[in-house]
């Protein structure tokens, strides 16, 4: 059994007058459905980290995970309900986010030894909500929050932070009137100024918080990415733009989509990957070098410490530099099912060939087969076997090589009916 580690609800850590405290975790085995995965983190160390939520009992869960390079989840951390932010790894490549609650911001840490550190770090008499925190790549932080101002109005503000998340300074949006940016907002630093990217706005504004310029957009903002110190691009859903530091639009890159919002990966090597639902590999001066038809849905999508990339799609996905599927993952069902039924078994994969699923009613022996699949259909309909367990589990073997993907344990429940006759 692999240990799970899991926090309590962050709302019951108890501050110390120090301004730190650690909670021991308890062991718990989530279900990791990925079904929205905020940000996806490489610790150069063949181990990756992400956010996700889950609806566990009919409740909104959310979850800091963290999964091998061979898709194995090795541990998810239960966050609350409410966090959106991101998840970045400290010095020691542990995982540290932040999250605000009544009008504190707290950093929480995760030690080796299995608890999690926390630390708060600023407050504010202003009402903080959907934060999300954001480094900057000379090491600080920005951290976006939402500000109350009188009983009804609500107005996105950011504070950076240097490398130790000690307080250097505020930076106001409301000249900008921003007002419904959502979780899609986030802050770029460029050579003396920032530019503020929410759902359908650009606000520019310098280092005394003065206004540059401001742009209201028709359509919704998918993502953004720095380019360097002058200029930034912003992606929509047909289309990247390239942008200035005075605001000023410089050049628009049409990319055809089918179904997807567009998604920037920065390379590092003066390239940005722009991933719908064909894969488009674009230079610094928005000129397209490639396009690559792969297929599927990717919420999320980050470039590995091997030059490859890892997605998140119905699971996780490994590509490598030629956008292969170097290493398969995610497999999954929900959490809890009914005898009788047809389920839905979900995997991930732009692998070509045959795998075959099979089922244990207790996740460790007496393997029954349920089918071969082809592995490019990413999900099969399982007639749900008369069987109640609350520790099933899901795998699927792979044709041609020595892989086995785990499925998330789950339990198989009686149909009313059939309860109902045995009662």
């Amino acid at each position: 059994m692999r240990k799970i580690w899991v926090a309590f609800f962050l709302h019951s850590l108890i501050l110390l007058n120090v301004q730190t405290s650690a909670q021991q975790t308890t062991f718990y085995e989530p279900y990791p459905q990925f079904q929205s995965i905020y940000n996806l983190i490489d610790d150069l160390h063949s181990s990756y980290y992400f956010f996700t939520y889950n609806y566990v009992n009919n409740t909104s869960q959310r979850f800091l995970c963290k999964t091998n390079y061979y898709g194995t989840l090795d541990w998810a951390i239960d966050i609350g309900s409410d966090y959106q932010g991101n998840v970045y790894l400290s010095e020691n490549f542990t995982p540290m986010w932040a999250n605000f609650s009544s009008g504190e911001m707290i950093l929480n840490e995760v030690t080796p030894d299995g608890y999690i550190s926390t630390r708060k770090v600023y407050s504010s008499n202003n009402y903080l909500s959907n934060a999300k925190l954001i480094r900057f790549d000379d090491g600080k932080f920005a951290a976006i929050y939402l500000s109350k101002i009188g009983t009804t109005q609500y107005f996105y503000n950011a504070i950076i932070l240097d490398e130790n998340f000690q307080y250097i300074k505020s930076i106001n949006f409301n000249n900008g009137n921003i007002s419904n940016s959502g979780a899609l907002s986030t802050l770029i630093k460029l050579n003396d100024r920032y530019a503020f990217v929410g759902m359908r706005e650009l606000l520019m504004i310098n280092s005394n918080n003065e206004k540059i310029s401001y742009i209201k957009f028709n359509d919704e903002i998918t993502s953004a990415q720095k380019i360097d110190d002058n200029y930034f691009y912003i992606a929509f859903k047909n289309r990247v733009c390239k942008y200035s530091k005075d605001g000023a639009l410089i050049k628009t890159t049409e990319i055809p989509f089918y179904t997807n919002y567009a998604r920037l990966v920065d390379n590092n090597d003066g390239t940005f990957l722009v991933v719908t639902d064909k894969f488009t590999l674009i230079d610094s001066d928005g000129n397209i070098i490639w396009q690559k038809n792969v297929g599927g849905f990717y919420m999320s999508i980050i470039r590995t410490s091997d030059g490859g990339y890892l997605c998140a799609t119905n699971g996780l996905l490994k590509l490598d530099q030629n956008l292969s599927a170097s290493v398969f993952l995610g497999l999954s069902i929900n959490s809890k099912i009914i005898t009788g039924t047809k389920e839905k078994i979900r995997w991930s994969s732009v692998i070509d060939g045959i795998g075959v699923l099979e089922f244990s009613k207790d996740g460790i022996s007496n393997w029954q087969k349920i089918a071969n699949v082809n592995l490019r259909d990413a999900s099969y309909g399982w007639d749900v076997p008369y069987e109640t367990t609350d520790n099933a589990k899901l795998r699927l073997n792979l044709y041609g090589t020595n892989r086995t993907i785990y499925s998330n344990s789950f339990q198989i429940i009686l149909d009313t009916e059939t309860a109902n006759k045995i009662s």
